[in-house]
């Protein structure tokens, strides 16, 4: 159990409030306190009807979900935990949901949203299950991505489907936009214009580097 140093709500901008939000299966019912750290520290109520007092950053990581019940149940559900499929849930949900995801901007950031439908693991397995399989023994398991059929839409079962990387890049390169010097254009024209190779734009994206700073410092440099 979290100790509890100072028992004051901060009077801070950063501090979030949390009372009565709700995380998976975890209904936050009070604020208790600060740690040591100055760590939020809530008291919270299982759907399960359990109690526990939890750090808000583990609430809003996503990794404190219930007292302890929502892991039993999804391994007794599933037991599909261990497999890229739900890694591929886990990972959708967590660009959309929560800010401090590396990838937050260009998914929740932007207003993408996760339906809640699918905040129970089971009930995205019952949608998209049985067509991963198909995709993946068609093209391989780790040929298999999930995309979203209109870019600006939202994690839902109507604009969700399987596609291998090379037709997810391939799309995507045609639908998202960049802004160069004030020109807006398609990626994939961004991409022929300032010859840049789109492994080269995804790598230096997953490092944090905005479009317009790779697209312009590629241009110098072949200057």
């Amino acid at each position: 159990m979290p100790e509890i140093a100072y028992t004051e709500k901060p009077k801070d901008k950063r501090f979030i409030e949390l009372t009565g939000k709700k995380f998976t299966r975890l209904l936050v019912v009070e604020y208790l306190g600060q740690s040591q750290k100055r760590h939020s520290i809530w008291l919270c109520k299982c759907d399960c009807g359990n109690t526990i007092v939890t750090y808000g950053f583990r609430l809003l990581r996503g990794s404190a979900k219930s007292c302890g019940c929502y892991r039993r149940d999804s391994k007794y559900k599933h037991g599909l935990i261990k497999t890229r499929f739900y890694h591929i849930w886990e990972s959708i949900k967590n660009r959309c949901k929560y800010p401090t995801n590396n990838r937050w901007s260009s998914y929740g950031g932007r207003g993408i949203k996760f339906c809640e439908y699918w905040d129970d693991f089971v009930n995205f397995r019952d949608d998209m299950y049985e067509t991963y399989l198909a995709h993946a023994k068609k093209h391989g398991e780790k040929n298999t991505t999930i995309e979203r059929i209109d870019v600006n839409g939202d994690y839902e079962p109507i604009n969700c489907k399987w596609v291998t990387r090379q037709e997810q890049m391939r799309n995507t390169t045609k639908n998202v936009h960049v802004t160069i010097n004030g020109e807006k254009m398609i990626l994939a024209q961004a991409l022929r214009k300032f010859n840049v190779h789109d492994s080269v734009y995804y790598s230096l994206i997953k490092k944090g580097w905005n479009a317009e700073d790779i697209f312009l410092t590629k241009s110098k440099k072949a200057n």
